[in-house]
């Protein structure tokens, strides 16, 4: 150092307190450098930015002191949010080594409610309601339409009333569809339903009987014609009397003429079997029976036909007993 320094002659006080403030700052540059090197390295921090937490939040693990650590600066708060939409948390610093031991993912909940029991092996998705079981009403299967036409003897009926029906008792089943006869008697009931069903033509006066049925099969998205249904008028029975007792066991059986008739059918029933015992035909107006059985009840009726065998009237029916 001397070696380096010179001094004026005259100077030499001046000289010596320069050389003085020189070695204090060589001195102090040195030891500095000196403490800088003993130091030990701090750890890089990263900045990390977090995302916006939904339904669950997941954050990179922390070690036990590195998780004390964040929790004391204020970085990881130890009451989770409500569910739903959480705000944006503080950058937090990361360490650049490998975490001492991995905490699990924490899910934010409402302090309300309980928390959310975990599935193995199935990924949290927004709640389900309760089931709701739906009541849905098909439509009925129908057909395409009913026809046919109503006649007495060889006469068309106009305005006649005809009635769609369940099987089953006339005076009890509902009425599914009705319609009425056109100028030639005919009929159509459009759109019925589908099945099995009777379809029942209506006496337009009391001189007709009250009503006539046949049965119909209405397909799916089908059609079924009936024909000609042919309503009959009432005729009149004479004797024997309905409920007599007759003393023979040949009785006559008498009714009234009945215009247009070209032959009459006459039929015998036992009342209690429903047996037939006799059925004839005659162009008069009366029939004398074969030998019956004493002490049995008998029903009879007439039936009258025209030249072209369809039925015009009828009356049935009356009963009678042979004496014993």
């Amino acid at each position: 150092m001397t070696a380096l320094w010179k001094c004026k002659p005259g100077r030499s006080r001046l000289c010596a307190a320069s050389f003085l403030s020189v070695t204090l700052v060589i001195s102090a540059l040195v030891a500095s450098t000196l403490a800088c090197n003993l130091m030990p390295a701090m750890p890089t921090a990263t900045t990390v930015p977090t995302e916006t937490a939904t339904a669950t939040v997941t954050k990179e693990p922390l070690g036990e002191r590195d998780r004390a650590s964040s929790l004391s600066m204020g970085t990881l708060s130890p009451t989770p949010e409500a569910v739903g939409t959480a705000p944006p948390a503080a950058p937090t610093a990361q360490p650049t080594t490998p975490p001492s031991s991995p905490e699990p993912s924490l899910v934010p909940v409402s302090p309300s409610a309980p928390p959310p029991e975990a599935t193995p092996g199935v990924t949290p998705s927004t709640p389900v309601g309760p089931l709701v079981t739906l009541e849905v009403s098909l439509p009925a299967l129908r057909g395409d339409r009913v026809t046919g036409a109503v006649f007495w003897g060889n006469e068309p009926l106009a305005g006649v009333r005809v009635l769609l029906k369940e099987e089953g008792n006339y005076y009890t089943t509902a009425v599914l569809a009705e319609t009425t006869t056109g100028p030639k008697g005919e009929f159509v009931i459009e759109d019925p339903p589908a099945g099995d069903y009777r379809v029942y033509a209506l006496g337009p006066s009391p001189e007709y009987w009250d009503w006539l049925g046949h049965s119909v099969s209405i397909p799916v998205g089908g059609s079924d014609d009936v024909g000609i249904m042919y309503l009959a008028k009432r005729m009149v029975l004479l004797e024997p009397a309905d409920g007599a007792t007759v003393a023979t066991t040949t009785p006559t059986l008498r009714w009234q003429s009945f215009p247009g008739t070209d032959y009459y059918e006459v039929a015998i029933f036992d009342d209690t079997t429903l047996a037939e015992v006799l059925r004839d035909t005659t162009t008069g107006t009366s029939l004398t029976t074969t030998p019956l059985t004493p002490g049995v009840r008998y029903q009879w009726s007439v039936d009258a036909y025209n030249a072209d065998g369809i039925g015009i009237a009828y009356y049935s029916a009356w009963r009678f007993t042979v004496a014993p």
